[in-house]
Parts: structure tokens; sequence; C-alpha cells
């Protein structure tokens, strides 16, 4: 696979949508999704602050029951160094 400029791609564990909040929602892809386009046009290390954060708040805790693993990387748009 080969990114175009300005792409970015997330690989991510189960632990990472699974996560719930006290009625036992999960966080889920389409939550994860929207953290990812929200923070498109920041860098890797902002983008996966924010997902952390995000599960954070919803889940109401920094404990998590499962493995939790994102990896994030982004190519730089073109003409960017």
């Amino acid at each position: 696979m080969i990114l175009e400029p300005g792409a970015a791609l997330a690989l991510y564990t189960d632990g990472v949508v699974e996560v719930t909040d006290n009625d036992d929602t999960e966080f889920g892809v389409e939550r994860l999704e929207k953290t990812l386009r929200e923070s498109a046009s920041r860098p890797a290390e902002e983008t996966i602050r924010a997902v952390v954060r995000r599960t954070q708040d919803f889940s109401g805790t920094n404990i998590y029951g499962d493995d939790f693993t994102i990896v994030v990387v982004k190519r730089a748009a073109a003409g960017m160094p």
C-alpha cells in the first residue's frame, strides 16, 4: 500500500472500539472514524491523543479492560517537508 500525499492510515486493536460507557455501549467504529476525521489535519501524535482522550471521556475512566493499541501514520501533503 502506498499512501498518497496528505493521506493517513490508522491501525488499531479491537479494544479501542470496544471501550464501553456506564450503559455498556461501545465506543464503536463510527465514533473512532469521526475522531480520526476531526483530527485529520493534525500530526499523527495529536490524532492518537485525541482518540485516547475521546475514549476516556466516553468511558469515564482511563483504565481499559482490554488491549488498547492505535498506530497512526500520516504522509505529508505534496510540497510539505
